[in-house]
């Protein structure tokens, strides 16, 4: 999605499109614009990050997911950081601990407590286990290998496609026949997944 008038808008005025969002934005694309505003005023807004801070506990549900995203330190995570990772894990909102989840495999910092962690990986919603699985095959890297295999095979086709992401981007040449058995998946996302990590694999061989 792509809006103009964020390019050109002054940091008062984009602060100003936060709440409300200007009345060219489509409701059906109100997370889409708030990350993109969310990320704009992070990086170019003085104070940006500071600001999107205090915005978490405030407005809506998009509103608050892209505070807590674009709010975060991208080089280190701050001890405030920490903090709020910790609420949004702690919260009962699945996209918060989804975001808690990603930032911190994003920045290989694994800071989370690691038994609310596992808990998640059983977590009703697709997204946040997959996640947590995945922040666990990071955390315990003597049970990597054991680890992704069961994935591979999780009833959730969201933890088996996160699963061969894992083993594409770590390139983990040693589950390449495991890999390749979910070409013969039941999901699409997980075939396709399958398919674009095994050429990553074969690629890295050369």
């Amino acid at each position: 999605m792509y809006w103009e008038p964020l390019e050109t808008a002054s940091s008062e005025q984009l602060l100003a499109w936060w709440h409300p969002a200007p009345d060219w934005v489509e409701p059906e694309d109100l997370q889409l614009f708030y990350d993109e505003l969310g990320f704009i005023i992070s990086e170019y807004v003085p104070n940006g990050q500071i600001w999107l801070k205090q915005q978490i506990a405030c407005g809506n549900l998009e509103q608050q997911c892209a505070a807590l995203r674009h709010g975060l330190s991208r080089q280190k995570l701050l001890p405030e950081d920490q903090d709020l990772l910790l609420a949004a894990l702690d919260s009962n909102q699945p996209e918060f601990q989804a975001i808690a989840l990603s930032e911190c495999i994003n920045q290989q910092r694994f800071l989370l407590p690691l038994h609310k962690v596992q808990q998640l990986t059983k977590s009703g919603n697709e997204d946040v286990s997959a996640l947590a699985e995945m922040y666990c095959c990071y955390a315990f890297p003597d049970e990597q290998i054991f680890r992704l295999q069961r994935c591979l095979l999780s009833p959730s086709a969201k933890t088996r496609e996160a699963a061969c992401d894992f083993i594409g981007n770590e390139l983990i040449n040693v589950l390449e026949i495991a890999l390749r058995k979910r070409l013969q998946d039941t999901n699409y996302d997980v075939r396709d997944a399958a398919k674009e990590n095994l050429a990553i694999l074969k690629e890295n061989l050369q």
